[in-house]
């Protein structure tokens, strides 16, 4: 298997490194990103990058660098679909690990090659099988033929089955921050630019609301703002009050994410403070709410 190292720091310089820069189409390569300050995102925004047709993932694992802090190790394992000199999709493949990073290196280029080369009259080994393989299934009828395409679409069915299913249970971390101390970082961050901001912001209303849901024993992390807001409010489970609050922060950070407005260092400061504010109720919450 190749393995394709990218050392990738949000707020320093990163590294991107190809152990090999040559791949067959379909073939497996793995992606993997150490991370200093990981910003995650919710599942509403994680679909906003939308699906790759011609980029296939397979496996995503996360484990943490030291038990002390936020710093990640990302693998991210992948193939080409499509044949070619072809730049790696770095911001998408984070993407699908649902996570987010600012100042990415420039993408490595990836050559993919096809079943046939200059010169080839006739297709090589499939990859992963042995030689031979293909000549023999060409000597048999073509009704022959068809236990074996069987065979291999049910395997391929059953391991793309089973990925998803282990990325819907979610990556198994060894250590996960508190949320008020996620955010006291998230603050400390300095941020130099409005993507940075964005990125920022978007961080600050997920933190709020998988604390909102915890507390209250139900994930909606599949949810817009709006849907998450409408359902708190329909099902009574908040107060009015918070409720109110929970609106307000979301709208301001929606103002940030969505339109690109610039806040002040001023209104940056009093979002946070309402975002711990609203950290610590849903932290008590759950306490009383076993």
């Amino acid at each position: 298997m190749i393995v394709l190292w990218v050392s990738c720091f949000l707020l320093s310089a990163s590294e991107v490194s190809l152990e090999t820069s040559t791949v067959e189409v379909g073939e497996p390569t793995a992606l993997v990103l150490e991370i200093e300050e990981p910003l995650r995102l919710s599942a509403a925004d994680q679909a906003s990058f939308g699906p790759e047709s011609s980029w296939i993932v397979f496996d995503v694992e996360e484990t943490f660098l030291r038990p002390t802090g936020p710093a990640k190790r990302v693998r991210i394992e992948f193939a080409s679909t499509s044949p070619g000199e072809r730049e790696v999709p770095l911001e998408w493949l984070l993407s699908t690990a649902g996570l987010a990073a600012r100042d990415l290196p420039q993408s490595p280029v990836l050559t993919v090659v096809g079943l046939l080369e200059e010169g080839e009259d006739e297709a090589r080994p499939l990859h992963g099988f042995p030689a031979g393989f293909s000549d023999a299934a060409g000597e048999e009828t073509g009704a022959a033929r068809w236990p074996w395409a069987l065979a291999i679409v049910i395997l391929l069915s059953a391991g793309f089955w089973w990925l998803w299913r282990r990325r819907a249970r979610g990556v198994e971390e060894t250590y996960k921050p508190a949320p008020r101390e996620s955010l006291t970082r998230l603050q400390a961050q300095p941020v130099e630019d409005l993507e940075a901001e964005r990125l920022r912001h978007f961080e600050l209303s997920r933190l709020v609301r998988e604390a909102t849901d915890a507390s209250l024993g139900t994930d909606r992390s599949g949810l817009t703002d709006e849907e998450w807001l409408s359902t708190l409010e329909t099902g009574h489970q908040l107060g009015v009050n918070e409720h109110a609050e929970l609106s307000r922060l979301l709208e301001r950070c929606a103002a940030v994410k969505y339109a690109g407005k610039k806040p002040t260092a001023w209104a940056t400061e009093e979002v946070f403070a309402q975002a711990d504010k609203l950290l610590l109720r849903a932290e008590a919450d759950g306490r009383s709410n076993p």
